[in-house]
């Protein structure tokens, strides 16, 4: 069966068509040499291609023994297109013979993805029931990954693990820093689709647990409806980092009183619950100050917060400039001061201060930080926890 018809010239087809598709090439992104040519057959075998159509007299190479007994072994039938035969005409009549059911089922499974979308801006549902609606309409498992973070994007906590994020590496580095169309990967034990996410984050939405392979036109509206609800995470997490600034100015002034301060730590999902300060300053002189000098927020400071809240760091920051430390209040746990040393340059000494439990204990934190910062300027270390040899005024 072949539902499609397309042309594709480059080197990895599979990437780029859908199962039942017939690829058209002139040869370009055809292999020369005959062991790769039947690992070429092999490879759009297994994407679910229905056949491969090959111009005559263009340039392609020679269809080798090889080639052919892959064909024959796999039963993707290779046709040789006459000269005078335009690719067009073939993906006309390929075209003329698509049922009106399939184009209606197509159309409905699309309309059905856009008001889900409606629904779930109607009713205030979050991004996880949004894609847990469209992918029942799929047919399958839906989950946005951060290409950054290597997080997935809505459970900022879940990494990604280490086998797909080689996969989409090594797809990234191939195709200059892109994903191709579709990419076809094993996730969790089973196979999967990644299609690129069109973002100002770099994302993938990841497809799986599927019985039968979704639609690449179908998918992208899908990843359509997946980049909405990332900019949306995006702006809410701006607003929170602003608001955070300030909170955080409040507190180290003293501003406000600890009935209040943890009524506003609760939209951080701070309250309760043991933090530290980080106090950290960027040598290099030539780099681009996180602060403005008067403590607002610059573009690599809101990179920074933008960071933490895709690794699922709660925080409230606030950046320095060239001549004063920036600070960042962040939870008690290992996990979070990791992912903020892994985030700043490597040459940025860090202080840590003792894990405060009440917010009345922030400035003598931030002291703690400071002067935990000196100790690891002195030692010439990366990071100094409070009460460690040279992390006090004391010693």
């Amino acid at each position: 069966m072949i539902n499609w018809a397309h042309t594709c010239e480059m080197p990895d087809p599979w990437h780029w068509l859908e199962p039942f598709d017939m690829l058209m090439t002139n040869g370009l992104g055809m292999p020369t040499d005959p062991r790769e040519q039947a690992d070429y057959v092999s490879r759009l075998a297994d994407a679910g291609i229905s056949a491969i159509a090959v111009g005559e007299d263009v340039g392609a190479p020679g269809i080798s023994a090889e080639m052919s007994m892959a064909s024959e072994r796999r039963a993707l039938p290779i046709l040789l297109t006459a000269y005078e035969v335009p690719f067009a005409a073939v993906a006309r009549v390929v075209a003329d013979s698509r049922t009106d059911h399939e184009e209606r089922s197509r159309l409905l499974k699309t309309a059905r993805i856009y008001e889900s979308l409606r629904t779930a801006t109607i009713d205030r549902r979050d991004a996880d029931w949004l894609l847990d609606e469209i992918g029942a309409e799929l047919g399958c498992r839906l989950e946005v990954l951060d290409m950054k973070a290597w997080r997935f994007a809505f459970a900022p906590r879940l990494a990604a693990d280490a086998s797909i994020r080689e996969v989409l590496l090594d797809a990234l580095d191939r195709c200059a820093g892109h994903l191709p169309a579709i990419l076809r990967l094993q996730f969790r034990g089973s196979a999967a689709l990644a299609v690129p996410v069109p973002s100002r984050r770099s994302a993938a939405l990841i497809a799986s647990d599927f019985h039968e392979s979704p639609e690449l036109s179908v998918l992208q509206h899908a990843s359509t409806v997946a980049a909405l609800e990332l900019e949306r995470l995006a702006s809410e997490r701006d607003s929170l980092s602003r608001s955070g600034h300030e909170l955080l100015g409040d507190l180290l002034a003293q501003r406000v009183d600890s009935v209040q301060a943890t009524k506003r730590l609760e939209a951080f999902a701070m309250a309760d619950r043991p933090l530290v300060v980080a106090a950290w300053t960027r040598p290099d002189e030539g780099r681009e100050p996180a602060g403005d000098g008067a403590g607002r927020m610059t573009p690599v400071g809101a990179g920074l917060s933008e960071d933490l809240f895709a690794r699922g760091v709660p925080h409230l920051l606030r950046v320095g400039d060239r001549q004063s430390a920036s600070l960042a209040l962040i939870p008690a746990d290992e996990a979070s001061s990791a992912a903020l040393l892994d985030l700043l340059p490597a040459d940025s000494p860090v202080g840590l201060s003792a894990a405060v439990g009440a917010v009345e204990g922030l400035p003598r934190a931030v002291r703690e930080a400071r002067w935990a910062l000196a100790g690891a300027r002195t030692r010439r270390t990366r990071i100094v926890r409070y009460g460690e040899a040279g992390a006090s005024p004391w010693t």
